[in-house]
């Protein structure tokens, strides 16, 4: 079954895409309600949906993960290139923005069909939200408990390590081994 995604343009902070069944449509919302300066796709604190991509809107999810990996985008030197996973996903229809918890994202039904299964969906999102923290430093440690209190950027980059090793290739891992070094000799 064939499936048209139309896309937004980079000034769209949204783009209409294909829905979880035929003939339905969701609108993805990402722009902050206070915000109203310019797009600027490597801000942190916002995914932006820029619309143009390289892939066709026909490929499986499989091989945009493949495409992505290759791409270096699970790579965190660049916090972009976390969220430009989730944006090409988006893209795609195949995973959409949970409307009563914005700025979290569920898995369509379009998604499950084209081969991304649950487990490395949930992979993917609990990595990059575990690289986020790390590259803006603002892991919790609360005083109350004490394993929160010790819990260091390496271990919580080991941990991400640990998520991401079923899901991308060794060379890609390899900077991801090079920070976590660098933090530890800090």
């Amino acid at each position: 079954m064939t499936r048209h995604i139309r896309m937004g343009t980079g000034q769209n902070p949204g783009a209409e895409l294909s829905g979880s069944r035929p003939g339905r449509a969701f609108r993805a919302h990402f722009k902050d309600e206070e915000d109203t300066g310019p797009v600027n796709s490597r801000d942190p604190k916002r995914i932006i949906v820029l619309g143009c991509i390289k892939y066709g809107p026909h490929k499986t999810a499989n091989e945009i993960v493949k495409y992505l990996c290759a791409e270096g985008c699970m790579v965190p030197t660049d916090i972009a290139n976390v969220y430009r996973i989730i944006r090409q996903m988006v893209n795609r229809g195949l995973i959409r923005e949970n409307p009563r918890k914005p700025k979290t994202f569920e898995l369509t039904k379009f998604g499950e069909h084209h081969c991304l299964d649950r487990e490395t969906f949930c992979k993917l999102m609990d990595a990059s939200k575990t690289i986020i923290a790390i590259k803006e430093n603002r892991f919790a440690r609360k005083p109350e408990k004490s394993e929160n209190a010790e819990k260091s950027l390496v271990e919580a980059a080991s941990e991400a390590l640990e998520k991401i090793e079923g899901v991308v290739s060794e060379e890609i891992l390899a900077p991801l081994r090079r920070l976590i070094n660098s933090i530890n000799k800090c």
